[in-house]
């Protein structure tokens, strides 16, 4: 009888110990997720909205559905980039350095392309 007790606490010990370890991780929101070494664009203010982020940059940000869409940025990369107004890096709009973050952009949502400077 005393080893189907000891049996029984040891399994409640384990089932306590799993049930106080569980948990659930917090995803990452806003400029949080960007990821170091990128540059990130957002389509909304603070970094909210859809997100995409480049280590080098595009030519043209429709393949990233970012096409005019930029509202907000975080240059986590250790260069500057260069964002232009038009495709094919055409018509520089704006220079941001590294650690630049924030609604920075100076023609908001009118961004067809970046790459570093």
């Amino acid at each position: 009888m005393s080893t189907v007790k000891n049996a029984l606490v040891a399994a409640a010990v384990v089932v306590a110990a799993v049930g106080f370890g569980t948990g659930t991780a917090q995803a990452a929101t806003g400029y949080d997720r960007c990821p170091a070494g990128n540059i990130c664009l957002f389509d909304l203010p603070n970094g909210q909205g859809a997100m995409a982020w480049f280590k080098i940059g595009s030519p043209n940000l429709a393949g990233q559905s970012m096409d005019n869409r930029a509202d907000s940025l975080w240059n986590r990369n250790a260069s500057a980039f260069c964002l232009y107004l038009e495709h094919d890096y055409v018509n520089q709009g704006g220079v941001f350095q590294p650690g630049a973050r924030g609604d920075q952009l100076l023609n908001s949502n009118a961004y067809s392309s970046l790459r570093k400077c």
